[in-house]
């Protein structure tokens, strides 16, 4: 049995493949409202893999939205994560060397 306390998100493809397709729901759980405003990932369930994600509160202020971007998820299937606190250790992003006279911008 699942723990209560930690909040699992299952998001279905639909009818079409979804790549880079941001997406934002809206829950009234503890979890969510814990991490307002702090690093929080959510992890598949299945592969273990982890991702980025944000939770503020929403416009109304009567729940907590939760944001991320969905990946390489085929049409007809679907993924299930469990949202927890922390952040994504990854090598990816910018890197600044700087030269005498130059700087090197390098990109993942």
């Amino acid at each position: 049995m699942a723990d209560k306390k930690c909040l699992t998100l299952t998001v279905n493809a639909g009818f079409h493949n979804r790549d880079g397709c941001p997406v934002i729901v809206n829950v009234d759980h503890p979890t969510a409202n814990d991490l307002v405003n702090t690093d929080a990932i959510l992890t598949d369930t299945d592969s273990g893999d982890v991702i980025s994600a944000q939770c503020y509160k929403s416009d109304d202020k009567s729940s907590t939205s939760i944001a991320w971007i969905l990946n390489n998820l085929a049409a007809g299937a679907s993924r299930t994560y469990m949202l927890s606190e922390g952040n994504v250790n990854t090598e990816a992003g910018i890197e600044l060397e700087y030269g005498t006279e130059t700087i090197d911008v390098s990109l993942n």
